[in-house]
């Protein structure tokens, strides 16, 4: 739900206009002076995010409050979503997004990894790309769609941004959006999703860029074997020495650590991040992160 501000902005123009039955405020009063710093004050200036801008990865402040870089310069999220991008836009379309989203203040854009339906040729990329050889199957990783992942994510990086990378998105409610139906089939035994999450974490270790999110509007039910295998996903992009954090995006509304097996990676807090030393940072109130990772642009257009 986008936060709309024209009505409160609307409120306070019209209490300084509307002062002494609608004539100018006197300069020097208090009312002439809130006067000409409206005049002055055009509103806070668009800051693009620049390569530079912030020292990825991300990590947790001392107080555990909130985010910073690893300069400790506070990161506030200013997200844009998204999800199909790896799939729906070529090369020049994806510059062509970012610089825009860039320019518009966006600091952070929420991606799937692998995007299962909503797409032009879903699950394959705009060149026909698609994510596994065998379709579904977690053991077969296609070289080509993922060295065109990887390039929108360096895309990103080069233009100082974050990826909020969801890594396998389940589905509302675990049906046909996402992938909870290949992860639970007979070819993805825990081993190979193990496999696959090493291979994934290997692949992406090295950009700092990202902000790994993991679920995606679905919560697998407790003690089942999809959980398990879910869960040797993880460990294996964590086994693989990708340490950059973890969000969980589960059933609506919820947090992170609504997912019990998952607890040790998304700390025990109220909408929080979880690093390599379990210090965990709350970011505001229960839900408020599902809703940003399910497309909240916070009213910028």
């Amino acid at each position: 739900m986008r936060i709309k501000f024209l009505p409160v902005c609307g409120v306070a123009f019209l209490a300084v206009a509307c002062s002494k039955k609608g004539a100018p405020p006197e300069p020097g009063t208090p009312a002439g002076n809130r006067a000409a710093r409206v005049e002055e004050s055009p509103g806070r200036p668009v800051v693009a995010p620049r390569p530079g801008s912030y020292a990825y990865p991300l990590k947790v402040s001392a107080n555990g409050r909130y985010l910073v870089d690893q300069n400790n310069k506070p990161f506030r999220i200013q997200g844009d979503s998204a999800q199909s991008l790896i799939v729906n836009l070529t090369p020049a379309e994806a510059e062509s997004y970012l610089s825009d989203r860039q320019a518009k203040g966006f600091n952070t854009v929420n991606i799937n990894l692998l995007e299962y339906k909503f797409g032009v040729n879903a699950p394959a990329n705009r060149n026909g790309n698609a994510p596994f050889a065998t379709p579904g199957d977690f053991s077969t990783p296609n070289e080509a769609y993922f060295a065109f992942a990887d390039s929108i994510i360096d895309l990103a990086a080069s233009k100082g941004m974050l990826v909020s990378l969801a890594a396998m998105y389940l589905g509302y409610k675990g049906g046909d959006e996402g992938w909870w139906a290949a992860l639970t089939s007979p070819p993805n035994t825990q081993e190979v999703c193990y496999k696959f999450g090493l291979y994934i974490g290997n692949r992406y270790k090295n950009r700092k860029n990202i902000l790994w999110v993991i679920g995606g509007d679905y919560l697998p039910p407790a003690g089942s074997e999809g959980e398990t295998r879910l869960h040797k996903f993880m460990e294996g992009v964590k086994a693989a020495n990708a340490r950059e954090l973890w969000a969980g995006d589960w059933n609506a509304p919820g947090i992170s650590t609504d997912e019990q097996r998952s607890r040790h990676l998304h700390g025990r807090a109220s909408l929080c991040f979880l690093d390599g030393s379990q210090r965990r940072v709350h970011l505001g109130k229960r839900g408020a992160l599902g809703h940003y990772l399910r497309g909240s642009t916070n009213g910028l257009q």
